[in-house]
């Protein structure tokens, strides 16, 4: 059967197994681009705690000493913190 007969010629179908190349290497793209969103999600996460614990450390710390020399100056006191002012 050729195509000089007259008759149909088929074309022969390859099995292509899981899919094309093309579609395995994106999705491979795919999934390696999200693995590097959630690590870099989980790194950014424990950094904004680490960054937001210091800082409130700091703050409180700040206002602590603050506090701390108003309570040694006593109620209308012109000594500043720690008696840094005369």
């Amino acid at each position: 059967m050729t195509a000089a007969d007259g008759a149909t010629t088929r074309l022969l179908r390859v099995p292509r197994g899981r899919g094309s190349l093309t579609s395995r290497i994106t999705a491979g793209c795919l999934l390696v681009a999200a693995l590097a969103v959630l690590v870099a999600g989980l790194v950014s996460t424990r950094l904004i705690a680490a960054t937001t614990r210091e800082v409130t450390q700091a703050t409180l710390g700040r206002q602590a000493d603050v506090l701390a020399a108003q309570a040694v100056d006593g109620p209308g006191g012109a000594v500043g913190i720690r008696g840094a002012a005369v």
